[in-house]
Order: structure tokens, then C-alpha cells, then sequence
């Protein structure tokens, strides 16, 4: 999949992580509620423009269930969430579950 983003890798290397939200410890600790809240669309999208499209992505390698990250993050930044999930099922049965114990900080 060809890298859609126009950015230049020294560009896409300045911009900033965005973090995710999470629901606050005094309300978690008082429910089941999911901690981690999801990335508005605007933020997966400006997440999604800091890969560097390496022309051997060791994340693909990495990743303990065989997700073709590239092109999951390629998806993403053009905004089209629907490819993007149906993109993860196709190596993924359970991306819900791996998600939450995906290692990606350490990949």
C-alpha cells in the first residue's frame, strides 16, 4: 500500500504523541467503565500521520498477531474507520481483546 501521507519523515518525526484519554482514577474506581476512552477521529488521524512507512516496518514483524500495521495506519489517516476494522479482522479475530494487552510501546 502505497504511503499516502505527503508529510516528510523529518515532519511526521516532530509531531507529538497524542495520548489517550483515560477516565479518571476517582470515577474508575467506583465502576466497571472502560478506563481507556478512545481517540476522537481528528486525534487517531494526527496519530496516525507520525509513521515513518519504514521500508521494513519492524512493528508488522513484532506484532504477536500478525496485524499488517501499515496499512491498518494507512487507513486511518485517510479516515476511513469501516477499512480500518475490517482491515484489522482480517488477521485479528479478537481485536478488541489484543488491543487492550497489545505490547506496542515496547515495538
Amino acid at each position: 500500500m502505497p504511503d499516502a501521507n505527503p508529510l516528510p519523515l523529518k515532519e511526521r518525526m516532530k509531531i507529538p504523541h497524542v495520548a489517550m484519554p483515560e477516565l479518571e482514577p476517582e470515577v474508575r474506581a467506583h465502576c466497571f467503565a472502560e478506563v481507556n476512552q478512545g481517540l476522537s477521529a481528528e486525534s487517531a488521524e494526527e496519530e496516525s500521520s507520525r509513521c515513518l512507512a519504514c521500508n521494513r516496518p519492524a512493528c508488522v514483524g513484532r506484532c504477536p498477531v500478525g496485524v499488517q500495521i501499515r496499512e491498518v495506519v494507512a487507513l486511518i489517516y485517510a479516515g476511513d474507520f469501516l477499512a480500518t476494522a475490517t482491515k484489522m479482522r482480517e488477521d485479528n479475530a479478537l481485536p478488541a481483546i489484543t488491543g487492550r494487552v497489545c505490547p506496542h510501546s515496547r515495538l
